[in-house]
């Protein structure tokens, strides 16, 4: 069975064929089958040589003409040729050679040459990740800010004493406001719980233990609303929208439209909280028609047929991004779309034209307008929750909160997961080996307009950190809403 799969923003997909783009760069290029999806039944676990050096003909096929970032792979470092050489080298005497093997070296040997979150290449038993997503990990100690200085407050640690001075390293404070004004939280940023933390008071060295509270992962779209006179509340575990057809879609359709149509029944309150911890992504449309209308005092709801509007606002104000035309992205856009139900008879022409003259184009968006403030733009708090879970369009959610409303979105949590500076992440599936490569045909530039971006691998920052049972204190916090506070008591366990 092949399947269809990927962690995409659909409405950079519609951008991209309904906005008019700016060429920035034009070349020939070769023309192979695209594969999408994967197929697990015809999987091989062991190939010959042979057949693995096709694949990897492929895969640099795949990179060179679909790869948003190949260019920066290539600055980097990156050679094809050198990596058919090394794979010359390695495996040319083998009779038989063990897939999953095989595919770790390569992505070994990508490593040092890609930055992006979404990259990977997955086997039938293993996924590999050049880039690995960063945690939060807390200490329960907790430091004050006094002129220019930092002194203990609290600590579990018997070796502190209250007021000693703080001098160790500023990347280990998170601002922690719950606990005050001025207070900050000790812990790091790090792939793995390093478990005991080494910081300096009075210019010696403690060590601290390190906590790690785990965080909410889901495994389905589930959407829910909380209501009180002041704030409205609502989770949503995935932007992700199932293929036409699925038993799932009707569902999906119904809650992604609800988040997406909030502005149309809540624009009078003073609060409007998203819960995005554990939401890996998907289409990002949802998110960016919600903001357009509490921007713009938009009370229509959400509809796919009637976004002609909000397109040419996005189009006219937001769009940042480059992307990649060839036979490749439009083959793949082109089957992805239509899985989703989504025809375009442009792009299925595109497509013929693009087979007999294959050429890599690369786009950019047009020029944007300055962004003036609208004085009929949502005057409340926008409170956006999020976790090391929340990724691709839930991050892009936090980016155009930031951007349209500045000090009234509020961002409260820990650090997402890194992954959103490139789209249109899609399976490109090897023929030989059924190997399929994940990435993305466009580079997304709005996250490095924020100044809560760290980067791919990194993230999002919040505004105000806040773990376990201190988030609904800090929810509270920023809306005073008692009311609410009280409905959202399970809140540091669960989606609401």
């Amino acid at each position: 069975m092949k399947k269809l799969t990927l962690i995409l923003s659909l409405f950079s997909l519609c951008m991209i064929l309904s906005a008019k783009p700016v060429l920035l760069s034009e070349s020939p290029c070769e023309y192979m089958e695209t594969f999408v999806g994967f197929d697990w039944n015809e999987y091989k676990s062991m190939l010959t040589y042979e057949e693995l050096s096709s694949d990897i003909n492929q895969l640099c096929y795949y990179l060179q003409n679909a790869y948003a970032d190949y260019e920066g792979m290539c600055g980097r470092g990156f050679s094809a040729s050198e990596l058919k050489y090394q794979i010359f080298v390695t495996y040319s005497k083998n009779e038989k050679i063990d897939t999953r093997a095989a595919f770790k070296f390569i992505a070994d040997f990508l490593e040092p040459f890609i930055s992006d979150r979404h990259f990977s290449i997955i086997t039938k038993t293993t996924v590999f990740e050049p880039v690995k997503s960063s945690k939060f990990f807390y200490t329960n100690t907790f430091v004050g800010k006094s002129d220019d200085s930092f002194y203990l407050l609290q600590s579990d640690s018997e070796n502190l004493s209250k007021g000693m001075k703080f001098d160790g390293a500023s990347e280990n404070l998170f601002y922690y406001p719950v606990k005050g004004k001025n207070v900050w939280r000790i812990g790091i940023i790090s792939v793995e719980n390093p478990k005991i933390l080494s910081v300096q008071f009075e210019g010696k060295s403690f060590l601290l233990p390190v906590y790690d509270d785990g965080a909410i992962q889901t495994s389905s779209i589930r959407y829910h609303e909380l209501e009180s006179d002041d704030s409205i509340y609502a989770s949503l575990s995935s932007f992700w929208l199932p293929e036409k057809g699925s038993q799932f879609r009707k569902g999906a359709d119904i809650v992604l439209s609800k988040y997406a149509s909030l502005a149309s029944k809540y624009y009078d309150k003073k609060n409007i909280i998203i819960d995005l911890r554990g939401n890996p992504g998907g289409v990002g449309t949802y998110s960016e028609y919600l903001f357009y209308s509490l921007y713009t005092n938009n009370k229509k709801e959400f509809s796919w047929k009637k976004l002609s509007k909000y397109s040419k606002w996005f189009e006219s104000y937001i769009s940042n991004e480059k992307w990649i035309e060839s036979p490749v992205t439009l083959e793949s856009y082109l089957k992805f779309s239509e899985m989703l139900g989504f025809n375009d008879a442009k792009l299925s022409s595109n497509l013929e034209k693009s087979r007999q003259k294959p050429v890599r184009k690369i786009f950019g968006t047009q020029k944007r307008k300055p962004l003036e403030k609208n004085k009929k733009a949502f005057p409340g708090k926008i409170i956006i929750l999020i976790d090391r879970n929340s990724l691709s369009a839930s991050e892009n959610t936090v980016v155009l909160a930031k951007k349209l409303f500045g000090d009234n979105a509020v961002i409260i949590g820990e650090k997402t997961g890194g992954c959103c500076e490139y789209w249109d992440n899609i399976d490109y599936m090897l023929p030989d080996s059924k190997v399929c490569v994940h990435f993305g045909s466009q580079k997304n530039a709005k996250p490095e307009e924020s100044e809560l971006w760290h980067g791919e691998g990194f993230g999002i920052y919040p505004d105000y950190w806040s773990i376990g049972e201190d988030l609904n204190d800090t929810i509270f916090l920023v809306t005073d809403d008692s009311e609410m506070k009280e409905k959202l008591a399970e809140i540091d366990s669960r989606l609401m």
